[in-house]
């Protein structure tokens, strides 16, 4: 492979050198999560994460940290595979679920001014995949803190004689890679001090979250009709509702009836019997943003939009007044933080440089925390005393990182058609105007997603290599509101497509691009655009594409997102007229002539963009006589988040291809 950039700048004597990102410093990052702070706003919990390259992983820890004085102590038994923390009412223990790594999970609680548990107060079998969901919590403690209520799949029927070897299922929406037919998840209760679990739901239909009525006297869930794998897009917004059952008589109403449009779980106010949730806000769930909607409640049945605010919302939390609620969501190159009061319109709240925070957690003192970044600082743990309060860090794990050579990061504004796109440039350490520098484009994924312009280790580590990387907001991204994300409707490619090469030519007017090297690359929707370039302009010098969707008529019939397309292609391509559509917003369309050296990577066991569109792209590539190497990773999943091997191998060959390519001279014609 090329030599890529590892080396230390010069330094003076008595000064400390300072070093590029590389490669090596993958090993460096820790990974921050499932924040939660206590009800006192003393201390939080989260779950750290660290590679481990000898045994393959990312090893977690759940961690606890004093707000005041930043101290930390490892809760979590050694080794863990631990997450979903939370907290006690009374902020004297911890529940978590811990991966026992055979199909079930356990729920372990501590005492905080105890020993570290020995055993789980209870084992469950894991929910099948499509009844949870980021948002959708799957344990909560009861009020009193007596109880904790968990969601558990059914046990698989056993059957007796020759039939026990009878492997067959029913296919509905299922993807390509299902090997039997889901099972339901149910809502169960247990003591938190141990003891035999309850089941309180049964039957087809499937729970996806749980969540306590103030009284303690029942539990709110999120339900739809069947368990699914597939076709929990479409369940989503069409018929899945919230449900309410009492503890002690088991009896159901239901709360929002279908189509409730859920996104997330329901959230009951601290001190007020109301409750609030995400919805989807178009015909298919992402295509429009998602909104705030509160039953003001519990006999009210209908749900009030706050939605004035035209933004994605991506999280919300209560405050302790039960009168107002924190968002988060992406604004042009930052994901931003509101205020919004049950009636009136949402107010940005200050964080002063931090252009990225995630996992909001809020005390019953009003006391916020988060985890953020700003453009040269990876994430970290931040509290805010409140929303007047500046955001102040507690935490240092990526300290390590902090003393990088980092290149300038802007935000960069063009227009395209009638749209004004944002994207975010990353400059190499040292720029220095008057020289030509080469361009690569790292294309988000989504596509309803946001490049900000946050620390981003792998950005800095393609920076460092002297390039100038460009990180689009295309249509369809969340980043600009309704008509901006809506866009994209029908139009998948051809917009989104001029968008980029829109924000390129804003980017060449500049002078400092060596327009003879430019090189796209992404990874999923990013990968997609990549595919869409190479087969609409000529003249890159090298493409690396990821997962990618290349046939949407293949993405319909295989992908676990398959119905998603209802909406943004206007209904299934085996109806009507439809067929033409799908072709037309299809990659693999436009591969005839295609020539750019391309490096195309997947996995064998994805289930949202299969890899059979990988195989077709290499095929349509080499067959018209383009350089091209396709990797595969035989893993599951769409991401490389568990697997730091062959992350580390996915980004070194990532910079290799292009580094070589750049190299072997200027492409034929620039685009």
């Amino acid at each position: 492979m090329a030599m890529l950039v590892w080396a230390a700048t010069c330094a003076s004597p008595g000064e400390t050198a300072v070093r590029r990102a590389s490669l090596a410093d993958l090993e460096q990052r820790v990974d921050l999560s499932a924040l939660s702070i206590s009800p006192d706003g003393r201390r939080v919990v989260l779950m750290t994460y660290r590679p481990r390259y000898a045994t393959n992983e990312f090893a977690g820890e759940l961690v606890l940290v004093d707000v005041a004085t930043g101290v930390q102590e490892v809760v979590s038994p050694a080794p863990s595979r631990a997450h979903s923390p939370s907290w006690s009412p009374g902020g004297d223990r911890l529940a978590w679920l811990e991966s026992a790594g055979d199909g079930r999970f356990h729920i372990y609680v501590r005492a905080l001014d105890g020993p570290a548990p020995s055993s789980p107060i209870v084992t469950a079998n894991v929910p099948e995949q499509g009844t949870g969901s980021p948002g959708m919590p799957r344990h909560a403690w009861s009020p009193d803190g007596r109880a904790i209520a968990f969601l558990a799949g059914d046990s698989r029927p056993r059957a007796d004689g020759s039939e026990r070897f009878n492997r067959s299922f029913e296919v509905t929406d299922g993807n390509y890679l299902a090997v039997a037919s889901p099972v339901p998840s149910h809502v169960w209760l247990v003591a938190s001090a141990g003891g035999e679990a309850r089941r309180l739901t049964s039957g087809a239909e499937s729970a996806r979250s749980v969540e306590w009525s103030r009284d303690g006297r029942s539990i709110l869930y999120v339900t739809q009709p069947r368990a699914v794998n597939g076709e929990f897009m479409r369940m989503s917004m069409r018929e899945t509702s919230i449900k309410r059952i009492d503890i002690a008589t088991l009896q159901t109403e239901v709360m929002v009836p279908p189509p409730a449009k859920l996104q997330s779980a329901p959230s009951v106010a601290p001190g007020a019997d109301r409750f609030a949730y995400l919805r989807f806000g178009g015909v298919d769930p992402w295509s429009l943003p998602r909104e705030l909607a509160v039953v003001p409640a519990p006999a009210a049945r209908s749900p009030e939009s706050t939605g004035m605010l035209d933004r994605d919302i991506d999280d919300f939390e209560w405050l302790p007044d039960s009168r107002h609620l924190l968002m988060t969501g992406p604004d042009e190159d930052r994901q931003a933080l509101w205020l919004q009061p049950l009636n009136g319109r949402a107010r940005r709240v200050d964080i002063g440089p931090l252009l990225h925070i995630s996992d909001l957690t809020v005390s019953r003192t009003g006391v916020i925390a988060f985890i953020g970044s700003d453009a040269d600082s990876p994430p970290e743990v931040f509290v805010m005393a409140s929303v007047r309060a500046r955001p102040r860090r507690v935490t240092h794990f990526n300290a390590a990182l902090a003393d990088l050579d980092l290149g300038r990061t802007e935000t960069l504004r063009w227009s395209s058609d009638a749209f004004s796109p944002t994207g975010v440039v990353i400059y190499p350490p040292g720029f220095a105007a008057g020289r030509k520098y080469p361009l690569v484009l790292n294309i988000h994924g989504g596509p309803n997603s946001t490049s900000t312009g946050a620390f981003s280790l792998f950005d800095h580590i393609l920076a460092a290599q002297g390039w100038v990387v460009l990180k689009p907001n295309y249509r369809g991204s969340n980043s600009h509101g309704r008509a901006f994300q809506g866009a994209m409707i029908g139009d998948l490619g051809a917009g989104p497509g001029r968008d980029v090469v829109a924000g390129i030519e804003a980017l060449k007017g500049r002078g400092f691009i060596d327009t003879s090297r430019i090189a796209l690359s992404g990874w999923s929707y990013g990968g997609y655009l990549s595919a869409w370039l190479i087969g609409h302009e000529r003249g890159w010098s090298s493409a690396v594409i990821g997962v990618p969707i290349t046939s949407y008529l293949d993405y319909y019939n295989l992908s676990c997102c398959n119905v998603w397309m209802d909406g943004m292609l206007k209904g299934s391509p085996w109806v009507g007229d439809n067929m033409a559509d799908y072709w037309r917003n299809s990659p693999a369309a436009y591969m005839k002539g295609a020539t750019t050296p391309t490096l195309i990577l997947a996995h064998t066991g994805d289930a949202v963009a299969p890899i059979t569109q990988s195989y077709a792209l290499y095929h349509a590539l080499r067959d018209n006589g383009a350089p091209v190497k396709f990797v595969v990773y035989p893993i599951g999943g769409h991401s490389i988040s568990s697997d730091p091997v062959h992350e580390r191998d996915k980004y070194s060959r990532w910079i290799d291809w292009i580094q070589r390519h750049f190299d072997a001279g200027p492409a034929a014609q620039a685009p």
